[in-house]
C-alpha cells in the first residue's frame, strides 16, 4: 500500500474529470430497483478519497468507508469532518470486523480487480457478506479481461496541473495475457470429490481431465479448460448455434494449442439474431453425436502400431 499511500496527494488531480456523479447515479439506481428494503447505510469497501462517497451523501446515504492506505483515509478524513453521515477508517477489506451491518456494500473502481489472488477475492466476499443486513446487496465493479486483451492498453503521457502543483503521469502497461488466476488444482479436487471427472470428459471421450492436469503442471497454459471446468461446475450450459456469429480463427495454425484445420469451420450466419429463447436445454442427442464424434477420433495404442507398420512395410 506504499505506492497508494504516494499517490494519495495527487489522486484528486489526476481524476479530477472522472464522472462521480454519473456512477453514482448508476448506483442509486441499482439499489432502487434490487434492494428489496430502502437502502440507508452503505459500506464502500475501498472508499480512496471518498470521491462517491461524496456524491452518495448527496442521495441521503449514510456510508462508512475502509482503506488499506493510510495515505488515502487522511484524505477522506476531511469529508468526515464536514459531514457526520460520513465516516471512514483504515482497514484490509479482506480481513476486517466493525461490529456492525450495513444495507449495502458497494466496491468500486475496481478494487476487486487488485484482490490478484483467489484467496483474497473470497475473503473480501466473505468479509462483506458478514456484514451485510439480510438480504443485503453487494455492488462490485471489474475489469473485463477480454475487453484488456481486445482493446490493449498503451503507453501514454498525461499532464495535469492546479495552481500548487504540475504533474506528468507516465502510464507503461505490462500484459501478461497468458497468464489466469482461476486455480485448477482448486477445480480438479472438486471433480474428484462429486466424481465428475468420467462426465466432465464427455464419457470418457475426450481427455478434459488430462488437460486440466497438464495445466496445473505448466505443460499449457490453457484458459479455455478452466474456463469449461469453472462452469460444468456450476451446471451451466455452452450455447452452440447452428450457424455462428464469429468465425474461429485459432485452427489456422495460429492457435496457441492448435495445428492447421477447416474440420471445425463453421457456416456463418448472415442474418442478426434479435433474441434467444430463455428456455434452454441440454440437447441429449446432440451430447451423444459430439461425444461420437470424439471416440471416433481416439488415436489409441493399436492404431498407432498400426499405422507404424504400415509405414515400415513401405
Amino acid at each position: 500500500m506504499k505506492n497508494f499511500d504516494k499517490y494519495a496527494t495527487y489522486y484528486d488531480v489526476i481524476y479530477n474529470n472522472k464522472d462521480y456523479s454519473q456512477e453514482v447515479s448508476y448506483i442509486d439506481k441499482l439499489l432502487k430497483k434490487y434492494s428489496k428494503a430502502k437502502t440507508k447505510t452503505i459500506l464502500e469497501l475501498g472508499c480512496g478519497t471518498a470521491g462517491h462517497a461524496k456524491e452518495l451523501l448527496k442521495h441521503g446515504y449514510q456510508i462508512h468507508g475502509l482503506d488499506m492506505s493510510e495515505g488515502m483515509i487522511e484524505m477522506a478524513t476531511s469529508l468526515s469532518q464536514e459531514n457526520n453521515s460520513f465516516t471512514c477508517k483504515k482497514a484490509d477489506i479482506r480481513d476486517f470486523n466493525l461490529n456492525k451491518k450495513f444495507d449495502c456494500a458497494i466496491s468500486l473502481f475496481h478494487v476487486m480487480s487488485y484482490q490478484t489472488q483467489n484467496n483474497d477475492f473470497l475473503n473480501a466476499l466473505k468479509c462483506a457478506r458478514k456484514h451485510l443486513n439480510r438480504e443485503g446487496l453487494l455492488i462490485f465493479d471489474f475489469w473485463y479481461g477480454p475487453g484488456v486483451l481486445s482493446d490493449r492498453p498503451q503507453t501514454k503521457t498525461r499532464d495535469f496541473e492546479t495552481p500548487e502543483i504540475s504533474i506528468r503521469r507516465l502510464t507503461t502497461p505490462h500484459m501478461r495475457v497468458n497468464e489466469n488466476i482461476v486455480d485448477g488444482s482448486l477445480l480438479l479436487r472438486q471433480l474428484r470429490k462429486q466424481q465428475l471427472e468420467n462426465k466432465f470428459d464427455l464419457n470418457g471421450a475426450y481427455g478434459y481431465t488430462q488437460m486440466l492436469k497438464e495445466q496445473i503442471s505448466g505443460n499449457n497454459n490453457s484458459w479455455a479448460i478452466r474456463w469449461y471446468a469453472s462452469t460444468f461446475l456450476k451446471n451451466k450450459l455452452g450455447l452452440y448455434v447452428g450457424k455462428s456469429l464469429i468465425q474461429n480463427i485459432g485452427n489456422d495454425n495460429s492457435g496457441t494449442h492448435c495445428g492447421s484445420s477447416n474440420e471445425y469451420d463453421v457456416s456463418i450466419s448472415q442474418q442478426r439474431v434479435t433474441e434467444f429463447t430463455e428456455d434452454f436445454t441440454e440437447d441429449q442427442k446432440s451430447q451423444r453425436l459430439i461425444e461420437d464424434y470424439f471416440n471416433k477420433k481416439k488415436v489409441t495404442f493399436f492404431s498407432k502400431l498400426k499405422s507404424f507398420l504400415s509405414r515400415k512395410s513401405q
